[in-house]
Formats: C-alpha cells, structure tokens, sequence
C-alpha cells in the first residue's frame, strides 16, 4: 500500500491524501505544505483551518483518527499547528525527528558525491523536523562545512588564501552555498578530464608474459604471431611484476600511440600537481603490486633520460609526483 498526494490546480482546493499506505515524515511534510498553500490562497482563518481539511483523507487509518477525535478537531481554538502535531504524534515514531537526523541530516559527503545534491538532501531533512530539532542557518551552514568530502575539503584548502578569505566572507547562506557548488562542479570536471586523459594517453598492451601463456596453448588453436612495428619493452624488475594481465592492471602503451612528449606530460603534470585530492583519484587507475613507482619498473616503462620518449614523460611525471606523496596502489 502506498500514499498518493493528490492536489487541485492553482491549490483551488485543499490536499487529499489517498489511500492506506505508511505515513512518512517527508509525506505528511509534503501535505501540510501543500494545505498551507491552499490556506493562502483561500485566505482561510486560522480558526476554520482544521475543518477545512478534515474531509481530505480516504485511508481507513486516518478516517478512525478523525472521528475519534473530531470533537477535539473542531473546538474552539484548536489550531492547524496542533493538529499537525497530533497527527505526526500518531502515526509516526515516538523518535522520529532523532532518526531523520541520523539518516539524513548527519550524512557525511562521500567523494563521488557533488556538493549540490548532497547539501539538497541535508537541508531537505533539516527542514523535516521541528523547531526545537532543526538546525539555524549559521548552524546548518557549518554543519555543512564540517562534513564535506576528503576530496572537496582538499580542494577548498588549495584555493589561494584571497579566493577563501572571500569565499568565507560570504554572509548569505544561499549565494555562499552557490559558490560551493561551482567549485566543486569545475573540480568534478577537471577529474573527469584528467582520467579521461590517462586513460587515452596510456593505451592497452599485451601483458608482457602474455607470449609465455600463448606459447602453452596447442598448435591447433594458435593465432599466427602478432606483429609489432615496434618489440615489446623489456621487464626491468620481475619482482615487482606481478599483477594480472587484465583489465586495468594490462594498461601500457606503444610508441605509435604516443601522443606529444612535451603537452602530455606538461598536462598530466599540471593536473596532479592541482591538488593531493586530484592525485587520490587518479592514483586508484593505477596498476601496481607495492606502489606507484614499482608500475614504471613492473610495466617494463624505462624513465632514464636516455631512454625518454613520448609516453615515458608522461608516466615519470605521473610516477615521480605519486612517489613523492607515498600514495599506496590500490591493490
């Protein structure tokens, strides 16, 4: 069984509610603020509020509390906000607005979350709950503030000390929410890019021992020999080498899918350098069996001076800077 909600046009007429389903904090919030705008656009007295809604319920559940209580409904003095009271009193849990603030109010913003959404649902449970259980605007603006992301929280703290100082001098709570939000979308953005980058810069190739498996399979089911314009590169350290050849753990590239030494690396370089945030997430694409630098060395990616070419740039700098934060790989 389920609530329906159903509403005239231009709120003409009250807000009934239809059928025998669950009473929830957010449907019984959604009828009174639909009832409140027919009062407004009836110019109902406060006094003739209660009796104006009392015929806008079809579930048997609400029809029994109404005529239990209908004396008491239409007594003199008996207000709209009294009424809502009762009914969340009754059909909702005794700890209702505790457990609206657990679930959606104390939500910490993970990293794949935007700001926009995330802060959409926090504020949308703040307004839930009662006066005595809601959050004031200052407070609900450091609430915010206090649980946002890892990665967003790097962010903020990389912008240059005008651009916080005026982020922070922002008095209004919507416009300051706004610049939160382009932040964290131009942020959003810039990752998406960078690996979209990576992934077009670093292309497949074949595992390194992959000709070691083709060579046990019988002659009957080989393919003739792959030809490379260019051989495979050596393994410099067995050791470290011991990922599985797939999926992302078989990324590497050839020589005649590099792109520009000098842009690829200058780009790649400037995104991770952008923020440790950027570089979290772009560590996790990486392929590694310890850490970021045992990819270069596992991947047989030669990083010498002598030996640089177009796509060993862009995995130095990609290494170099991952080496230097002691990121993990991701197992």
């Amino acid at each position: 069984m389920s609530i329906e909600i159903k509403i005239s046009e231009s709120n003409k007429a009250p807000p009934i509610i239809i059928g025998d389903g669950k009473l929830t904090p957010r449907n019984i919030a959604q009828w009174e603020r639909y009832a409140n705008a027919y009062f407004l656009k009836a110019k109902t007295p406060e006094g003739e509020k209660v009796s104006s809604v009392l015929n806008c319920f079809s579930g048997l559940h609400l029809l029994n509390w109404i005529d239990m209580n209908r004396d008491k409904f239409l007594a003199d003095g008996y207000t709209f906000e009294t009424f809502m009271k009762s009914m969340r009193a009754c059909f909702l849990d005794p700890n209702w607005e505790e457990i609206v603030i657990c679930e959606e109010v104390s939500r910490n913003m993970t990293d794949d979350q935007s700001f926009a959404m995330w802060s959409a649902g926090i504020i949308s449970g703040n307004t839930l709950v009662g006066p005595d259980h809601r959050l004031s605007v200052p407070d609900l603006r450091k609430h915010l503030r206090m649980s946002l992301s890892k990665r967003l929280t790097t962010k903020l703290s990389s912008l240059k000390k005008a651009d916080k100082d005026a982020l922070e001098a922002i008095e209004d709570f919507d416009e300051w929410r706004r610049e939160i939000i382009m932040i964290d979308e131009a942020h959003r953005k810039d990752l998406e890019a960078a690996k979209e980058f990576m992934f077009q810069s670093l292309g497949k190739r074949p595992h390194p021992d992959a000709e070691h498996t083709y060579s046990r399979l019988p002659p009957a089911h080989r393919d003739p020999e792959p030809a490379y314009s260019h051989p495979p590169r050596v393994l410099h350290n067995s050791r470290n080498y011991n990922t599985p050849a797939s999926g992302a753990n078989a990324v590497g590239y050839h020589s005649d899918q590099r792109g520009s030494s000098s842009s690829s690396s200058a780009f790649l370089t400037e995104v991770l350098e952008e923020d440790v945030a950027t570089t979290n997430i772009l560590a996790a694409f990486l392929p590694s069996s310890n850490t970021a630098s045992s990819f270069a060395l596992g991947n047989g990616y030669d990083t010498s001076q002598e030996n640089a070419s177009g796509d060993s740039l862009v995995l130095d700098s990609l290494s170099k800077l991952l080496r230097n934060l002691s990121l993990p790989a991701s197992p």
